[in-house]
Formats: C-alpha cells, sequence, structure tokens
C-alpha cells in the first residue's frame, strides 16, 4: 500500500486539516509525493520568479499556516510525467475530498467546469480548499 514518506509527511503536517484529511484518504489509492504545502516569503517569491505561481507573497493560498493548499505530484516522481498522470491523480485528490466532505479546486479546472482546455494558467499538481467566506477572513 502506498504511503508518505519523511519529508512529504513533514509538508502534509504544514496543511489544513480538511486538506490533511483528504491527503490521508487519497494515500491509500494513489502513491503521491507532497512537493509544497506553505511557502515562506523567500519560497514564494522563487515560485513567482520561474513562473510557477501567479501570485507575489503574501497573496497565495501557500503562503498561510496552516496551508490550504497543496502541490502534489504522481510518484515516483518523474519530472516528464505526462499531463494526463496529473489528471488521473487529480481524480483520486477530488474523489476522496468528496468523500470526505472538503471542497476543493484543481488548477487543472480553476473554474470547476470539469474541463482544461478552457484554463489560461495550469498548475495540475494544486490543489485547494474552497472554504467559506468566514473562516477565509481568518486566514487573511
Amino acid at each position: 500500500m502506498p504511503s508518505l514518506g519523511a519529508v512529504s509527511l513533514a509538508r502534509r503536517g504544514d496543511c489544513h486539516p480538511d486538506l490533511q484529511r483528504v491527503l490521508d484518504r487519497a494515500i491509500h489509492f494513489y502513491d503521491y509525493t507532497i512537493i509544497w504545502a506553505f511557502r515562506d516569503k523567500v519560497a514564494q517569491d522563487a515560485a513567482y520568479l520561474a513562473k510557477k505561481s501567479k501570485k507575489k507573497w503574501p497573496n497565495s493560498k501557500h503562503n498561510r499556516m496552516p496551508s490550504i493548499a497543496v502541490d502534489l505530484a504522481p510518484w515516483p516522481l518523474v519530472y516528464d510525467a505526462h499531463p494526463l498522470d496529473f489528471a488521473y491523480m487529480a481524480g483520486i485528490i477530488m474523489c476522496a475530498a468528496k468523500l470526505e466532505g472538503v471542497e476543493l479546486r484543481w488548477g487543472g479546472d480553476w473554474n470547476k467546469n470539469l474541463t482544461s482546455n478552457d484554463e489560461g494558467f495550469k498548475d495540475l499538481g494544486h490543489f485547494e480548499l474552497c472554504l467559506p467566506t468566514a473562516e477565509m477572513r481568518k486566514y487573511a
């Protein structure tokens, strides 16, 4: 059975409890690694400069503690993984979220219309919580 390694477990600990529940359920069905959860200013600035994020510090959902966003990749990590590998992983993660009663948004379908061909910026490993407005104020 798949399991998270030490680095992924540490990053999981930086995630919002709802996100942790999703990650814990999904690992039973699919092996993935956690690339990012919380990003400090240095890491966020680097992600922005590398065009891996559209947001500057502190405006990313990765810049809150606990993090309300997580970046995942299929395991074993293959740097030239096909987008379909990420889409398959996203299906597992989104299903786990549904089973946990957690609403997520995936970076391959930002507008949640079940298609990826209308997205200007694709971040196929990115998942973020869709928290109610009152809960979001805690992280502002």
